[in-house]
């Protein structure tokens, strides 16, 4: 029997250590933004919270708007010196 059908999107679901891992940051900044921005979690399994795909670009959103900033304040701290 073959389960498998191109038809269907397969719904995937992310941890915290997962995300960070994916987008190359450290687990604490992913859970500062899940709890700043506060991002629910799509499911949980047991006590782990899993994130969809909505969530996992949030926070990969969130993240780069917060590099962005800093890079920003840098660029504008060297023009004052």
């Amino acid at each position: 029997m073959d389960y498998e059908d191109d038809d269907k999107e397969v719904l995937r679901l992310g941890t915290t250590g997962l995300l960070a891992s994916e987008l190359g940051v450290s687990i604490h900044q992913v859970l500062y933004i899940i709890k700043s921005r506060e991002i629910k979690p799509a499911a949980y399994a047991g006590h782990i919270r899993l994130y969809d795909q909505e969530g996992i670009a949030l926070i990969r959103h969130e993240l780069n708007a917060i590099a962005a900033r800093r890079v920003n304040m840098a660029l504008k701290k060297k023009e004052i010196v």
